[in-house]
């Protein structure tokens, strides 16, 4: 399966990027606007077994769940509703206390009718995540 790595160098502490990321409501603040998002619970740290769903012009678009929450960085998550057969998408934050590195590792299957078009949503969804996520710690 393909793997792509999205990579996020900022000059904040990394126990601040792992504080942003570990926080339910960040991933509201990370999503663009037209896609209506749903956490269950809808607030708090991100736990294993978080459901979280994504809806674009009412239509259920995206949908799994945390997997794996590590002390280090590491958040693990995976669909089972959506443009790819099989995602895995997992987090890795590094740094220090000066300046940190976050990694979106997503390893995915797309189905077949939508290869292209879910691909080039992919690319430009971390994008914008990254860049929201630059705009909000800095």
């Amino acid at each position: 399966m393909p793997t792509v790595t999205f990579t996020l160098r900022l000059p904040v502490p990394a126990s601040r990027l792992l504080e942003f990321h570990r926080d339910a409501g960040a991933l509201a603040k990370i999503t663009p606007g037209a896609w209506a998002l749903r956490l269950q619970p809808p607030t708090g740290e991100m736990v294993p077994g978080m459901a979280v769903s994504a809806s674009l012009l009412g239509l259920t678009v995206w949908k799994g769940q945390i997997d794996e929450v590590l002390p280090d960085g590491f958040i693990d998550s995976a669909t089972n509703v959506g443009a790819f057969s099989t995602w895995q998408h997992r987090h890795r934050i590094s740094g220090d206390e000066t300046s940190s590195v976050l990694e979106d590792i997503i390893t995915y299957q797309p189905k077949p009718f939508l290869a292209g078009m879910a691909v080039l949503g992919l690319r430009a969804l971390f994008a914008y995540r990254h860049w929201r996520t630059a705009k909000l710690l800095r």
